[in-house]
């Protein structure tokens, strides 16, 4: 699970290529076992991502589709034997490794930068390897935008997925030369469904990658293509793994994201219909975060709230009834078990949480400290 460019002989390996994350815990036991085992799962390559229900997930893509997804990106944005990628996003993720995959089926060369991100030591890598093609995630841009560098000259695309792009941040990239492409995609479509071409793209729309198919169905965003996963791995209570299709018999599948298009086959993402954001670029079902709130406070009267980020994009809070210091000792426990990323950041306390006059919660994320 190296960060090397893949070879011809990847695409044709049948062996599955599971990637997890070596900093979160693992998805749970036997999975590799049932990997091995299962048939329908060889020629793939699967990535673990969050799962509703407090179960793991595990998203199966066929090599082969992967390899399409590369060469449609790779034409889309006209890539080819000539550019140089800059690698600064994990290969555990398919953003990371849907750029190994561009490499490789254009020819070009690859360059790494090592150790965790830094800005700084990113500038300067991309500027002694004359990188043109650099794939970010929101984070990342404010913090260059924030450090105040510029665009290394050679870098002609800088492709911009994990999230959305604030428009502010957008146009300070933009004053320091950056040229940034906003792009649209998931795990389980393998790399990019929509991306923009160019700064003069209209904003917020995002020209549809040719040979996607994607509609708008009572405003979730449907897709259908030969990248699209071929299953899901979902944990189930007992421990055990079972294989799901998500896709319908149509072969379409639904995003969960909410958009529309025009009538130029643009897209445009108006954000997640359920319980679901993006902090860091990783994705975070908060759906799945208030079932282990409910086993640290099955009495109630604590909420997990998301409130916008400037840097993450997101961040969770804790909203609570509870006196300050026993809301921080739970917001500690809490943190305890889940991934880094997905921490509370802050606790709020209250009087008494915000309800509907059915009883309905009410979003509590604009509700002051009382005790600040």
């Amino acid at each position: 699970m190296g960060t090397g460019v893949l070879t011809a002989y990847y695409w044709e390996d049948e062996d599955p290529d599971l990637r997890l994350n070596p900093g979160v815990a693992h998805p749970g036991a036997g999975l590799e076992a049932m990997v091995a085992a299962e048939p329908r799962l060889r020629g793939h390559v699967l990535f673990a991502t969050s799962g509703s229900r407090g179960c793991p997930k595990i998203v199966c893509l066929a090599k082969s589709g992967v390899r399409t997804a590369a060469q449609w990106v790779n034409r889309h944005l006209g890539c080819g034997v000539e550019d140089c990628w800059l690698l600064t996003l994990p290969v555990f993720h398919v953003g990371g490794f849907g750029l190994l995959a561009r490499v490789a089926v254009a020819g070009g060369r690859l360059e790494v930068v090592p150790g965790r991100w830094e800005a700084a030591r990113f500038v300067a890598h991309a500027k002694q390897s004359r990188a043109t093609v650099v794939s970010l995630v929101p984070t990342q841009v404010h913090d260059l935008v924030t450090e105040g560098f510029r665009s290394p000259e050679s870098i002609r695309i800088a492709v911009i997925g994990g999230g959305r792009l604030q428009p502010v941040l957008r146009a300070r990239a933009e004053e320091l030369g950056w040229p940034v492409r906003e792009s649209y995609g998931m795990t389980e479509t393998a790399a990019q469904v929509a991306t923009q071409r160019s700064s003069g793209d209209a904003e917020g729309w995002l020209p549809v990658i040719p040979d996607w198919e994607v509609r708008s169905h009572a405003g979730q965003i449907w897709l259908r293509g030969e990248p699209l996963l071929t299953a899901y791995l979902e944990c189930q209570a007992d421990g055990s793994w079972q294989i799901r299709d998500p896709r319908d018999e149509a072969g379409w599948f639904g995003t969960g994201d909410l958009g529309e298009l025009d009538s130029e086959g643009r897209l445009r993402v108006q954000g997640r219909a359920g319980r679901v954001v993006k902090i860091l670029g990783e994705l975070v079902d908060l759906e799945r975060l208030d079932l282990i709130l409910a086993e640290l406070s099955p009495d109630g009267g604590t909420v997990l709230e998301a409130v916008e980020d400037a840097r993450a994009g997101w961040r969770v809070i804790l909203v609570s009834e509870r006196e300050k210091a026993e809301a921080q000792k739970l917001a500690d426990q809490m943190n305890e078990r889940i991934a880094p990323f997905e921490r509370i950041t802050e606790v709020r306390t209250v009087a008494r949480l915000r309800r509907s006059p059915l009883g309905k919660r009410l979003p509590q994320a604009e509700t002051p400290d009382s005790n600040s």
